[in-house]
Order: C-alpha cells, then sequence, then structure tokens
C-alpha cells in the first residue's frame, strides 16, 4: 500500500484532509481517494494521530513541548475495486473463487470518528458505512478503534 496525503486548512480549527492509495499484489487491487474533514484541535499531519505520525516529541527546552490533540472527523471516499481475489479469483494462478458473484468496480464509504492523542497516548474510534462490493450485496457497517500507547 503505498499512501499519498495532503491536508487543506480551511480555518483554525477545520481542515480537510485528502489521501490517496493504491493497494496492489495483495487480495483486492485497488485504487482508492478519501476526502475528511477535521474539526478540532487537530495537528500537522507530520505529527498528528490522524497520519498515525503523532511522536513522542518532548522539547520542553525549545518551548515546543506538544499539546493534547482531538479532533472529531467525518469524510467520503471512493474505490476503484480492479480484482478481489475473494470474488473473482487470484490473478497470480489464474484459479476462480467459488463465489458465484461479480464485483461493483465502483465502491463509496462513508467514515465519522473521533482521535485524541497526548504525548504517550493516541486513541482513535472511526465508524463505516460502505456501499454495497457485489452485485445485489448488502452494504457493510463497522467499527473502528485503536489505542497506541509510547514508552
Amino acid at each position: 500500500m503505498s499512501d499519498i496525503m495532503q491536508g487543506i486548512p480551511i480555518f483554525k480549527e477545520l481542515d480537510i484532509v485528502n489521501t490517496a492509495w493504491v493497494d496492489a499484489g495483495t487480495v483486492t487491487n485497488q485504487i482508492s481517494d478519501e476526502l475528511i474533514i477535521r474539526m478540532g484541535d487537530f495537528k500537522p499531519l507530520n505529527n498528528s494521530v490522524f497520519a498515525n505520525s503523532r511522536l513522542s516529541w518532548d522539547n520542553r527546552a525549545q518551548g515546543l513541548r506538544r499539546p493534547i490533540e482531538f479532533f472529531l472527523l467525518c469524510g467520503v471516499g471512493i474505490h476503484y475495486v480492479m480484482n478481489d481475489m475473494f470474488i473473482q479469483g487470484s490473478l497470480v494462478t489464474g484459479t476462480s473463487s467459488p463465489i458465484p458473484a461479480t464485483i461493483k468496480p465502483w465502491v463509496t464509504q462513508a467514515r465519522y470518528g473521533l482521535m485524541i492523542s497526548t504525548q504517550s497516548i493516541s486513541f482513535g474510534l472511526n465508524f463505516y458505512h460502505r456501499a454495497a462490493d457485489l452485485r445485489n450485496g448488502a452494504t457493510h457497517d463497522w467499527v473502528s478503534g485503536f489505542l497506541a500507547v509510547r514508552f
């Protein structure tokens, strides 16, 4: 997976983050793009829990100690799925899947959540709603959370 992430500041406590990535050589080969609005006391992407780049910098001597980061987020994404091994079979071996279904190549997704980070702890909780990825298939809803502790 390879990501390109760009933040666009709107106001002091509001920005838009565009993330594009490619999954290749995995179970799902796809190209994706996601637009997320962050609202709250967030940090630049190079030191934000959003980008999994929150560092335990403690530069009190330079007066740069990082305070708590807390923000809400919401956004939408689109995925162009070129191949799903579970549904279509393997591209490498040519083995077909036993599942008689057809994928939808264009799939949309919504995401809502919150993230918080301090000098030594990061926490996030995200709620997802994804459109059906199979013709005549169901939508998918799930929750994803994480907790990281730095020593």
